[in-house]
């Protein structure tokens, strides 16, 4: 295989001496650079693993490692989680973003406790049918976890994967999603699951990056298709609803922080409108009840009269 040929176009399946060498350049590159996290043990604790990916959804790796141990100082096992209140997993939730992401943790908790006894299940299809759990958080519990041979795809990954086998960026859908599965499936021949995936995960935090890769410090820059070629990608900014030129996620993000630290967590609608916005008008106003109407409906608060506060 040549630089930036790709394996799709030609038809060609990777060699087993290609994979061998890719697998054995990341595994040593792994022992001596890997980041070191608190959720990462040998043998795990299932629920840990559970907190971990959940939080690790939308929220920096660096973040969690310091957030998670006093959250799981507060609840520290998986029924005293699913026992907790709205108010009581958003206070603990501080600092980790998208407040929602809280409550459908405490409710996949609830889930387990209420028809698993409290272990967390291994299977996929159990995994699947819990809570804000889908085809990727299956994946790395069962790996991560478990220590099942499963193949784990997360966007960091796939980037990785594409650009070392310089596959097309019109590959999508299924088929992408299947040759993908086969090649990081070779790739990973015989290793661990877990140990496999997270090397591949530190590589793309830390060389294979999405818009500045630093392919002369890549342990796999010899023998990957699109080493120093990569175009870095320049995408768009997304429209979204907004409100004084700041989108609406993060004045919701706002909202909470605001009343996680207002007594017994309570505000006046007054009063938070004015912490929030400072001087306003009607129009600022209407824009606010439409918001808090919107955090009252996905239980992140409650309005009650002229009062809001965290949701119970």
């Amino acid at each position: 295989m040549t630089r930036s040929t790709s394996l799709v176009s030609l038809g060609q399946i990777p060699s087993d001496v290609l994979m061998s060498t890719l697998r054995s350049k990341l595994s040593r590159w792994y022992s001596r650079h890997g980041r070191r996290f608190v959720w990462r043990r040998e043998n795990p604790d299932p629920y840990i693993t559970l907190l971990s990916e959940y939080m690790l959804q939308q929220t920096q790796a660096s973040r969690v490692q310091s957030l998670l141990p006093p959250f799981l100082k507060r609840f520290p096992t998986i029924e005293s989680l699913a026992s907790a209140s709205n108010a009581q997993v958003l206070v603990a939730w501080h600092g980790l973003g998208y407040n929602s992401r809280a409550l459908r943790l405490r409710d996949c908790a609830r889930e387990i406790v209420n028809t698993y006894n409290g272990r967390i299940p291994a299977d996929e299809a159990s995994l699947r049918s819990l809570p804000g759990i889908g085809h990727y958080t299956a994946s790395a519990l069962r790996a991560f976890a478990f220590h099942q041979k499963v193949v784990v795809i997360d966007v960091n990954i796939e980037r990785i994967a594409r650009r070392v086998f310089a596959l097309p960026p019109d590959l999508r859908g299924r088929r992408a999603g299947s040759l993908l599965t086969s090649l990081l499936s070779q790739w990973q021949g015989r290793s661990s699951s877990s140990r496999f995936y997270q090397a591949l995960m530190d590589l793309g935090a830390m060389r294979c990056k999405a818009k500045n890769p630093d392919c002369a410090a890549c342990p796999l820059q010899s023998v990957c298709a699109s080493a120093f070629a990569v175009i870095p990608q320049i995408t768009a900014a997304k429209k979204e609803p907004s409100h004084r030129s700041v989108p609406n996620r993060l004045w919701r993000g706002r909202c909470v922080e605001l009343l996680r630290s207002a007594a017994k967590h309570r505000m006046k609608l007054w009063d938070l409108e004015h912490a929030l916005l400072g001087e306003s008008n009607e129009s600022d106003r209407q824009w606010l009840a439409t918001l808090l109407t919107k955090l009252e409906r996905d239980g992140l608060v409650s309005l009650t009269g002229d009062a809001v506060r965290l949701a119970d």
